[in-house]
């Protein structure tokens, strides 16, 4: 119980963080403490839990049907923000569908580390931009001008 209570403060410590700090200061913090990521998500696991709905499956059936009506070849996807990248994980075997994962650590080899609110690719290279529960930061603003860079005007 002792332990479940400490995990559960330093999740709650993080997340503090992550809305009271910028994009940088937090993929800085999370850079050179590596293990807060874990906790972070293991604390956001264990509370979602709880939720009737999960965000990102909501996120994933919306994708789903709206990718089904489009007649595109290939829908690019940007995630930011994307945790474990259970989006881009959902379309792995999908042909017309690529997903491009941001997040401040590398979980795993979907995921890009960075600052979301400065990624290294050119401009309109997506017809997605998802933010799911991922607008944390003092500079979210910052997060949607580049999400606004980044995402084709078509």
């Amino acid at each position: 119980l002792l332990k479940k209570d400490l995990s559960g403060s330093k999740f709650r410590w993080l997340n503090e963080k992550l809305y009271t700090t910028t994009g940088k200061e937090s993929f800085d913090l999370f850079t050179n403490n590596p293990e807060y990521f874990d906790i972070y998500h293991e604390g956001f696991r264990s509370q979602s839990q709880q939720w009737p709905i999960k965000p990102v499956d909501r996120v994933i059936q919306l994708l789903v049907s709206s990718i089904s009506t489009l007649e595109k070849k290939t829908i690019r996807i940007a995630d930011l923000g994307c945790g474990e990248a259970q989006i881009a994980q959902h379309f792995t075997n999908t042909s017309s569908v690529s997903v491009s994962s941001f997040d401040l650590i590398k979980t795993n080899e979907f995921v890009t580390a960075c600052d979301i609110s400065n990624i290294a690719v050119g401009n309109e290279e997506f017809d997605y931009v998802i933010f799911c529960l991922s607008l944390m930061g003092t500079n979210y603003y910052d997060f949607l001008i580049e999400a606004n860079r980044i995402l084709k005007k078509e």
